[in-house]
């Protein structure tokens, strides 16, 4: 771990058992429990933690347990931002950011609306003047409440790029290619 190795040095005598179990310090952590509406824990949620200061960067992640617990140790001093992510499907978009949250903090019950779990997906035909596929065309998609961007170069054989997994929210969508980019809007 970040904390170096647990050593201990032990004399035993002829015919003495001896069985050791260490226990790692874990630093300071963030813990909570993720909960969907009728307060069942939801496990598999990817949760990270980002620093939110522009002078230094830290990020770690988990996923939550059975019983939708999380906790990421060793989190150093500072200022971070929660955010959970649905895995089913990956999503490239949080569906919950937590701002302001400190190191040693537990932040108890994070109860995800019905409407924060419903997923999407946004499909774009990037189509040449002739109809079509347009070859090399990329999708740009990003948060407007997060800020965060997802990018897409693989389209199928029709041309279309596909991003799933998005939730509920506005998105601003760019499309670009070898002649360049364009803004299709939010």
């Amino acid at each position: 771990g970040d904390h170096g190795r647990a050593e201990e040095r032990v004399t035993l005598v002829a015919d003495q058992d001896f069985a050791w179990n260490p226990l790692l310090e874990r630093g300071d952590e963030v813990a909570g429990r993720v909960l969907s509406a009728e307060k069942k824990g939801l496990a598999n949620l990817r949760v990270e933690l980002w620093s939110a200061s522009a002078s230094y960067l830290w990020c770690d992640s988990t996923l939550t347990n059975e019983d939708g617990r999380f906790a990421i140790p060793n989190v150093p001093p500072g200022t971070y931002e929660l955010h959970v992510y649905t895995t089913d499907p990956e999503s490239a978009f949080p569906v919950r950011v937590l701002s302001t949250v400190f190191a040693r903090s537990d932040l108890g019950e994070i109860v995800l609306a019905p409407a924060e779990l419903v997923r999407h997906t946004l499909e774009v035909a990037a189509l040449d003047a002739q109809g079509a596929p347009l070859p090399g065309a990329e999708l740009r998609v990003w948060s407007v409440a997060s800020g965060r961007a997802a990018l897409v170069v693989t389209a199928d054989e029709k041309g279309v790029l596909s991003l799933a997994g998005l939730p509920n929210g506005a998105y601003r969508v760019e499309l670009g290619s070898a002649l360049g980019w364009r803004d299709l809007g939010t």
